[in-house]
């Protein structure tokens, strides 16, 4: 009499994932493995199912009968921003003047973006007028998800116009009685604009 013994097939080890794809490329899913008995996932994490945050590639080792496989999967998103590739500004033109401006550059992989300064209030424009002196931080973030991929950029500065300076002031007697007597000021950083000068 004779036997065939047969070794114990190899298992087939599959991973799903409760949302695929992420609607942020921040956001959280659970994985859940499956075809063996036991499973150790590439963070050293044991188990059927681990949750993972971001986008990426996961892969878990599953055994059934002392034979091993390994299962992988890719998270991906729908929506990210990938970054925010430029920032440019105007100063105000006056002192104490709010017409200073920032544009904000952002690309982004899918879906609208919102614009912001300081966690001020969101907006679809990327430009933003009528800003007075002072420190802005930009983000970004993608409008069709709450707080979906926020990009927050450098610092920018806005300042105001150096303040007009007498450099001179030349005075010309009056060449009779009377008040026909002069005086001749000459400033510099004087910006483009309508001055009053005030005088005693």
């Amino acid at each position: 009499m004779s036997f065939n013994l047969y070794d114990p097939s190899t298992p087939v080890v599959s991973i799903t994932s409760t949302v695929e794809p992420l609607t942020c490329s921040a956001g959280t899913t659970t994985l859940t493995a499956t075809g063996a008995t036991s499973y150790v996932w590439s963070n050293g994490a044991t188990g059927t199912s681990r949750v993972v945050s971001g986008t990426g590639a996961y892969a878990v080792t599953g055994t059934k009968n002392n034979c091993s496989a390994v299962g992988n999967f890719s998270v991906t998103a729908t929506q990210n921003v990938t970054s925010i590739s430029n920032v440019s500004s105007t100063d105000p033109t006056t002192c104490g003047g709010s017409n200073g401006t920032i544009t904000v550059t952002a690309s982004a992989g899918n879906g609208t973006l919102q614009y912001r300064l300081n966690s001020g209030t969101r907006q679809s424009s990327n430009v933003f007028t009528g800003l007075s002196a002072g420190s802005y931080t930009p983000q970004v973030r993608n409008g069709t998800a709450t707080y979906c991929d926020l990009v927050t950029g450098n610092p920018v500065t806005l300042v105001n116009p150096p303040t007009p300076t007498i450099v001179s002031a030349t005075p010309t007697n009056p060449g009779t009685c009377g008040a026909n007597g002069s005086l001749a000021l000459t400033f510099s950083n004087v910006p483009n604009g309508t001055y009053t000068i005030n005088y005693s």
